[in-house]
């Protein structure tokens, strides 16, 4: 079996209870972004109605940015490329992809600090 790492996704899933009684699980992309809320946006976090079914929403579409974007830039597969070479490109361009997506939509500036 070949694992195809830009669809993987590392990380573990945190299972959270929602404001509707539902529970739902924040990804490590949402949980990340909650941490760096409560570190530099403590108010406008606190002003989110449900915090919870926010990051666990970003958080997917932070994997589906990183998912989408990973596959543009590994491009397709060259009929030579081998085994390792495959694994190599797809890797590169998901790191690629994940360093670019969470700068834009996950360490995001704090709003009410000077530029």
């Amino acid at each position: 079996m070949i694992l195809d790492p830009i669809s993987s996704i590392s990380g573990s899933a945190r299972q959270t209870t929602l404001g509707n009684g539902g529970t739902a699980a924040v990804n490590r992309y949402g949980a990340q972004a909650m941490d760096h809320w409560q570190r530099t946006q403590p108010d406008r976090l606190n002003e989110l109605d449900d915090p919870e079914a926010f990051f666990t929403q970003l958080g997917e579409d932070v994997s589906q940015a990183i998912e989408e974007l990973a596959r543009t830039l590994a491009g397709p597969s060259p009929p030579e490329e081998g085994y390792l070479q495959r694994l190599k490109r797809l890797n590169t361009a998901r790191a690629t992809a994940e360093s670019h997506v969470i700068r834009e939509m996950v360490l995001l500036e704090n709003p009410d600090e000077p530029g």
